[in-house]
């Protein structure tokens, strides 16, 4: 009686275990698009004292160690093909190696992030051979 309880209980983790990771699997492969809309007098965000305070230090020493938000503002209408007058920057955290964006760029909500100096938009694989 107590092999076949066990054998139960067995199949049914697995199936819960199975299932459960082909959701996950569903899920991953779909990208919601999220739209945005920019009111009328809104002020985009700017960085901290301490985040200023380390951009000028890192650039001080390296020219270009640590991009400006407009540098970032940039590579996100170039990799949109848009003009900066269509990005406009809704949120931002960062520190010093790293920093998330939230732009809204024509009408739809991106997320980039910044890894030094390298910006990609959230989500993507830089080692990912296409």
């Amino acid at each position: 009686m107590k092999t076949k309880m066990k054998k139960i209980y067995l199949l049914a983790f697995l199936l819960t275990t199975m299932t459960t990771f082909a959701q996950e699997a569903e899920k991953s492969g779909k990208k919601e698009v999220k739209t945005c809309e920019i009111k009328e007098g809104f002020k985009e965000p700017e960085r901290d004292k301490k985040t200023k305070k380390w951009a000028k230090q890192m650039n001080r020493f390296n020219e270009g160690a640590f991009p400006s938000l407009e540098d970032v503002k940039n590579h996100v209408a170039i990799d949109n093909d848009c003009d900066n007058s269509e990005v406009t920057l809704m949120r931002l955290s960062e520190q010093a190696g790293n920093g998330i964006y939230v732009y809204c760029v024509k009408g739809t909500q991106l997320k980039y992030k910044r890894m030094g100096t390298v910006i990609m938009i959230e989500g993507e694989n830089p080692f990912k051979n296409n």
